[in-house]
């Protein structure tokens, strides 16, 4: 699968950006005042952290087969696959 976003290793960085261990800026969120929005630096984050995408699009293949998954299994496999075609469509 070709990969579409900026290979990390990113990071919350100042002024509310986002940037590659390089110091290039991927995103930029916006605020006018920063108090108000507590949430912006776990946004920031998040946002920064590409490498869960790596991880979970190598940890699907090792869970074995879907059809011999329990019930709760499977929709945490299903949950997997969602978040990974969410992050690369």
């Amino acid at each position: 699968m070709e990969e579409k976003h900026t290979k990390g290793n990113w990071h919350s960085g100042e002024h509310g950006h986002v940037v590659t261990e390089f110091g290039e800026t991927i995103c930029q969120t916006y605020s006018k005042q920063e108090e108000d929005y507590p949430n912006a630096e776990a946004n920031r984050k998040l946002i920064a952290a590409p490498e869960l995408l790596e991880a979970l699009q190598n940890i699907l293949p090792t869970l074995g087969h879907y059809e011999d998954m329990h019930i709760t299994e499977q929709k945490r496999y299903l949950a997997a696959e969602k978040a990974i075609a969410k992050a690369t469509e």
